[in-house]
């Protein structure tokens, strides 16, 4: 009986020391992931970084960069990640092309509640939110602010 008392006490304690937190969520980096390209026809590229705006007036940053083949695959991916708060170009230095990526937008997932327990600095919770819509060369891709969309990848099909 005296271990009831216990086992109860402790359940009680764990369960009023725990305690829900809201987090804000960051946002994912975008990967840029082209399919159906040969590794040597791209393997070097220079992305384009500009104000979001749509407009590709207003270079903020260039970076040149690798392209790293995955496995044995027709599909590369770009060595440099992207986010939503630029409009970008990036050209490929094998063949001169230039894809135009613009309206990178975020899901609606923005905060996430957690519950944390007795020792907070042994449990780290933490979210992403996850890019859903882009626009490519004109093209739109996923659907905003739904989180059915496309997941941190912008696809190049060549």
């Amino acid at each position: 009986m005296r271990g009831l008392y216990v086992l109860s006490f402790v359940l009680l304690f764990c369960l009023f020391s725990c305690r829900t937190e809201t987090l804000q969520c960051s946002p994912a980096g975008i990967e840029v992931y082209f399919v159906g390209a040969s590794y040597g026809d791209i393997s070097k590229a220079t992305v384009f970084v500009y104000k979001k705006d749509n407009i590709y007036d207003s270079l903020v940053d260039s970076v040149s960069t690798y392209i790293e083949q995955m496995g044995t695959s027709d599909t590369t991916k770009l060595l440099t990640h992207l986010d939503d708060d630029h409009d970008y170009q990036v050209k490929l230095l094998g063949s001169n092309t230039i894809y135009s990526i613009t309206g990178l937008t975020l899901g609606n997932h923005y905060t996430d509640k957690i519950q944390t327990g007795i020792v907070d600095d042994l449990v780290k919770y933490g979210c992403v939110n996850n890019t859903v819509s882009y626009t490519l060369n004109g093209e739109q891709y996923g659907n905003p602010n739904v989180m059915s969309g496309v997941y941190n990848a912008v696809y190049i099909n060549r």
